[in-house]
């Protein structure tokens, strides 16, 4: 005859002085975990029409842990091996830090390139595995992180960046974590669909300094260096991971709302009115380059 048995759950192994919560034990009964730094991320993954057009994410659970390492720790697979399948979505800067040159970010939790225990594993691989290319890889991002990196487009920019920060999100997606290329607001507004973002920011109300800026800003010629000064406005970051000399903010913080606003925005205006699934998208995936493989790389979890 069938039955259940029922055990207390062992958490001696919780962080002394860490505050478990239910946010934290449902992760430990899920079937797909995606760990996110914040809330606003939250909210864009679980945003209705994301969900449209990668129906697998209603599946995966989101775990924001707020940038508190100790969180994360109390609640990561990877740390608790609780045998479930994972992504970890982080910016950039946590990876590589930048000011002046690139250096190894410190967070050996979130950081695959400064985790020890996947450096000796690495070690044991590259001499017992020939077919594993990761240790080669991660000797190549050191190489390139070495490198000086000039500033173009008026210091909006790093040359030979794209090379650097492709070989980067390689290498910590074979460990699960997937890095955006620059932050969340720069995989929101991006050089592909700055015309659109700026068509939603004409429906916001702008004070006169904001206009102002604003205005300056939309009137550069360059596009890379408009897109990244827009995207400054919006509280994201650079390549240079610096704000430039942004006086004036157009939208609130990202827990205000707006990022789902554009997406919402988005769709009304641009993907809705197509006719079937696969041409939506098509067209997000060109107007969100990096968002839309995020998305992909999260649902292709979800057997």
């Amino acid at each position: 005859r069938l039955h259940s048995i029922a055990k207390k759950l062992n958490l001696s192994w919780i962080e002394n002085k860490a505050i478990v919560t239910v946010k934290e034990t449902e992760c430990y009964f899920c079937d797909y975990l995606a760990y996110v730094e914040g809330e606003s991320e939250l909210q864009l993954f679980k945003n209705k029409n994301i969900i449209s057009l990668f129906p697998q994410l209603s599946k995966i659970h989101f775990y924001s842990f707020d940038g508190n390492d100790s969180r994360l720790r109390n609640a990561y697979s990877n740390t608790l091996n609780l045998g479930i399948d994972y992504r970890l979505v982080v910016d950039s800067d946590k990876i590589i830090s930048f000011k002046n040159k690139f250096k190894l970010g410190n967070d050996k939790l979130l950081n695959p390139l400064k985790n020890e225990k996947i450096c000796n594993l690495e070690s044991y691989r590259y001499y017992n595995d020939e077919s594993s290319n990761v240790k080669k890889l991660r000797e190549e991002i050191i190489q390139l992180i070495k490198r000086k990196y000039k500033k173009i487009n008026n210091g909006c920019c790093l040359e030979n960046y794209e090379l650097l920060i492709s070989k980067v999100k390689e290498y910590c997606m074979a460990y699960n974590v997937i890095v955006n290329n620059t932050t969340i607001e720069g995989e929101l507004i991006t050089f592909e669909n700055i015309d659109k973002f700026l068509l939603y920011i004409q429906t916001r109300e702008l004070n006169k300094n904001q206009k102002r800026q604003h205005d300056n800003i939309i009137s550069i010629a360059d596009n890379i260096e408009k897109t990244y000064k827009v995207i400054c406005e919006c509280n994201g970051k650079s390549e240079c991971q610096n704000s430039f000399e942004v006086q004036y903010k157009i939208v609130g913080d990202k827990t205000s709302g707006w990022m789902c606003e554009w997406i919402d925005y988005y769709f009304d205006k641009h993907i809705n009115l197509l006719p079937d699934t696969n041409e939506k998208l098509i067209q997000f995936k060109k107007d969100f380059p990096s968002l839309s493989s995020t998305l992909q790389n999260l649902s292709d979890m979800v057997k």
